[in-house]
């Protein structure tokens, strides 16, 4: 194996550093913990990569875990996962780095499925096997999703299996782009939501960019932005955010599943819903009897944004070309949703209509 720490006692006074270090190659994990009683292990500028099973990984973890500008590439298993027991008093906090390319059957940019706190800031989560994110802990606490791009993996983007819905998310959901998840999935979707939960729930989501569902599969499935499965009495808020796929490529904004009303709520305001252009959704109907009955939009527009670039990697990815955009936002700001604004090209116009998917 690599490093590996085991259940050390000491207090909270007691600090671990692993620093500009290279942990590859090993024949288990690159870097695994189960250090206990409030200890704090830091991991910042180090390569965890070609590992056997998961480039970082906790286990049963009670301290802290800060991981700054760490990259955990192409091991067989997850970039970076946490299992056993846990408690929410754990706290993981990743900042910066990269967990992509991932590359057994089964392996996650980052897998979450013990208790912890988990906060995630300015990562990278690119061409996983199989799902980019996932929360799979009932217990797991979740203030933050932020700064982020999670792109081309192939099944979800964005898997919330389990989550404490009712602690996750105060910090809010914002400024990230989904683009391209579901490669290899009959039912691709850049942002799953399945977790049983059933308590009320209020989640924002803002400055978010939702594109291309299921990458190239084509017409093969039905591509979901956002696939809403299971989970009672939620209020969903989109903010800020652009929902567009590739034209003819089955693209759908949002599916909420089912024929019953389950108490989903879903608002989109100061946003965009593309029905026209290169970058246009294929949508349909809600059928009645569905929940929700409707999604309640204000100041949404249909125009394509004209992005300058489609290419995960490319400087200008999912940049905002059209002047449509340029005060579609809130407080009449430029409209880019987890990307960039450069509104270079002058906007024509666009009367369409939008319609919603139910299955």
């Amino acid at each position: 194996g690599g490093i590996r720490i085991d259940a050390t006692t000491g207090g909270s006074a007691n600090t671990i550093d692993i620093v500009d270090s290279v942990v590859a190659h090993t024949g288990n994990r690159g870097i695994y913990t189960q250090h206990k009683d409030g200890m704090t292990l830091n991991t910042t500028n180090t390569q965890a990569s070609y590992n056997v099973l998961e480039g970082l990984r906790t286990f049963s973890m009670l301290g802290d875990w800060n991981i700054t500008d760490c990259v955990s590439v192409f091991n067989a298993s997850h970039g970076f996962g946490v299992a056993g027991t846990g408690a929410a008093t754990a706290n993981v906090n990743i900042s910066g780095g990269e967990f992509s390319g991932n590359s057994g059957a089964a392996a996650y940019g980052i897998d979450l499925s013990a208790a912890c706190t988990i906060t995630i800031d300015g990562v990278q989560i690119i061409g996983n096997a199989n799902r980019g994110l996932r929360y799979n802990s009932a217990a797991l606490v979740a203030p933050s999703l932020t700064n982020s791009v999670i792109a081309n993996n192939g099944s979800f983007g964005i898997d919330v299996n389990e989550i404490n819905t009712d602690l996750s998310w105060t910090g809010g959901i914002s400024n990230l782009i989904l683009s391209g998840n579901g490669t290899i999935s009959a039912t691709p979707s850049n942002f799953s939501y399945g977790d049983t939960h059933t308590g009320a729930a209020t989640i924002t989501v803002s400055n978010v960019t939702f594109h291309n569902p299921g990458g190239d599969q084509g017409t093969t499935f039905i591509a979901r932005n956002f696939d809403h499965r299971f989970g009672n009495d939620q209020t969903w808020q989109f903010v800020d955010c652009i929902f567009s796929g590739v034209a003819a490529d089955d693209d759908v904004a949002f599916i909420v599943r089912g024929t019953t009303d389950r108490g989903i709520a879903i608002s989109v305001s100061n946003s965009a819903i593309v029905d026209s252009g290169s970058n246009a959704l294929d949508l349909e109907e809600i059928p009645s009897g569905g929940s929700p009955a409707n999604i309640n939009q204000t100041a949404v527009i249909t125009s394509d944004p004209l992005y300058l670039s489609t290419t995960v990697g490319d400087a200008t990815f999912l940049h905002v070309d059209s002047q449509c955009y340029a005060t579609a936002a809130s407080g009449s700001q430029p409209l880019a949703g987890g990307a960039t604004y450069v509104g270079g090209t002058a906007c024509a116009s666009n009367v369409g209509e939008w319609m919603i998917l139910n299955d």
